[in-house]
């Protein structure tokens, strides 16, 4: 071996010895959890997640939660309220350990490692009562040039309505559920789109003048699996969670929680994986 030769080799070594000797990166996010509690981030929407009048978290995806994270010895699970577009961002900023249930979508599949869905949810419309300007599909939007369509900012609704062919001059973005009700009982939208659950709420809200679209067609496109997102680095809290969920999902304890919203079996996710639904379609 030459002098170069032998120079090289002793470089490589020592390189390994410093690699293998620097302190590894734990990830002890399960651990830290199990010890601290974790904070749980959702916007003011009833019934899926709102704040209670004794300050815990309240609504299907915050019960759901909390018996997900009891399942794996975590009982203290506090809430952190923030308006829907900022659930992803102030995840990754580390203001929460996890947010509310959402659609699990690629492009926030580039963000957020979501969990396994927990739940299917079709598309939804709310509409002025007596439906004037017959709406039954985001299809029947596009088609009417008249027609103003209100979503939630940040939501897939938002992307669907795109996908259907509703321009964007003809999408109004607002940042809650409140805003998007009174967007059509004023006349300033015609329709708005969100969640079943949410929609129904809102017509509930809406003093009888408003009411659900019935019939409405989900394209394919627009059946979304929902769960809950947790930062990328976060692997063995999302994992231990994960193995839950698993357990959780069709189980009577599930089933009680979302009748409260009127889902029941034919609602749950199968065997859909997040992984498959992170994939582009």
């Amino acid at each position: 071996m030459n002098k170069s030769t032998r120079r090289m080799a002793l470089s490589l070594a020592s390189a390994c010895i410093v690699f293998f000797s620097l302190p590894s990166r734990a990830d002890d996010s399960l651990e830290k959890a199990k010890k601290d509690g974790v904070t749980f981030g959702f916007s003011n929407d009833p019934p899926n997640a709102y704040l209670g009048v004794d300050g815990k978290p309240a609504g299907v995806s915050s019960e759901a939660i909390v018996a997900i994270f009891k399942r794996i010895g975590i009982t203290d699970v506090r809430p952190v309220v923030t308006e829907w577009a900022s659930l992803i961002p102030g995840l990754k900023a580390g203001r929460f350990d996890v947010a509310t249930f959402m659609f699990i979508l690629p492009t926030r599949c580039q963000e957020v490692a979501f969990a396994d869905p927990i739940v299917k949810t079709d598309s939804a419309m709310l509409v002025k009562k007596g439906n004037p300007k017959n709406i039954h599909s985001y299809e029947d939007v596009a088609k009417n040039p008249s027609v103003i369509l209100a979503v939630m900012a940040g939501t897939a609704e938002q992307g669907y309505a795109r996908r259907g062919g509703v321009p964007d001059n003809r999408i109004l973005a607002l940042q809650d559920p409140a805003a998007i009700l009174s967007s059509v009982l004023s006349g300033r939208a015609d329709a708005a789109a969100l969640n079943p659950v949410s929609v129904k709420s809102m017509a509930g809200k809406g003093g009888g003048g408003v009411e659900r679209a019935e019939p409405f067609t989900t394209q394919s496109w627009a059946i979304a699996y929902s769960s809950f997102p947790f930062r990328k680095e976060d692997v063995s809290l999302r994992e231990a969670f994960n193995n839950a969920l698993k357990e959780f999902v069709g189980s009577d304890e599930q089933l009680k929680i979302f009748a409260k919203i009127e889902r029941g079996p034919e609602s749950l996710p199968g065997n859909v994986t997040a992984d498959e639904l992170c994939k582009p379609r």
